[in-house]
């Protein structure tokens, strides 16, 4: 049975903190992390939810938010977020989220809804780390890089993009390493609007070759019930 405790307000402020995230630490679920964007507040908490500490993320760079966030099962959380030329920067922490380090950033600004999710990697007892995101011409855009200890990150591979064009979205990673990502036809106005998902069945190693909008690769389309104004 879940037990629901009491609201916890982490920042005591009366400030706007929306278009937050939080991430457990699966390893010790006493560890956790939160960020938002409009105020920019982030935080660590080592003693699961009774007292939070600032983290110091000033080594990642200029934040003006859209923040996602990811434990993975050696230790590394990972922090994204755009910088004020909107460029998704990626950091990783290896001290529960008392600081960060810069792993990845994007060569390309004018980006948006950044997401980082960690899971499996196409070899066996590592994982890895995805970054998505919608490119300058709205383009839903993957990268991702193998993960092998703590701290242990390796090179982002180059960014694949999914036609057609599309926002605020998704990813998830399977098994063995393939990648899913699902996203909305932003550009449809109040509703409705028409979801996108494409699978991309192929090694991490081998994700420079994927080409998601072949036919090899299909997506599959619906429509949702229209929103009312």
């Amino acid at each position: 049975m879940l037990t629901v405790g009491t609201n916890i307000n982490i920042t005591r402020s009366a400030a706007n903190n929306s278009e937050e995230c939080i991430s457990i630490n699966p390893l010790n679920p006493n560890q956790l992390f939160a960020s938002e964007t409009w105020s920019l507040a982030t935080k660590y908490s080592t003693n699961a939810d009774a007292t939070w500490q600032n983290s110091n993320i000033s080594t990642l760079g200029a934040n003006i938010g859209d923040v996602s966030s990811a434990w993975d099962t050696y230790g590394n959380l990972f922090l994204t977020f755009l910088d004020p030329s909107l460029h998704v920067v990626t950091g990783v922490s290896t001290n529960g989220g008392a600081t960060f380090r810069l792993v990845y950033s994007t060569s390309a600004g004018n980006n948006d809804q950044p997401t980082v999710v960690v899971g499996p990697s196409n070899v066996p007892g590592q994982s890895s780390v995805w970054i998505f995101y919608a490119d300058s011409s709205s383009r839903p855009t993957v990268q991702g890089a193998q993960v092998t200890g703590l701290g242990a990150i390796g090179s982002f591979s180059s960014p694949q993009n999914v036609a057609p064009p599309g926002s605020f979205g998704d990813i998830t990673i399977g098994p063995n390493g393939q990648v899913m990502i699902a996203y909305q036809n932003n550009g449809s106005g109040i509703g409705p609007t028409r979801l996108r998902s494409t699978w991309i069945p192929m090694a991490l190693v081998l994700l420079r070759s994927v080409r998601p909008s072949s036919p090899h690769y299909p997506g599959w389309r619906v429509r949702s019930p229209a929103r009312p104004a």
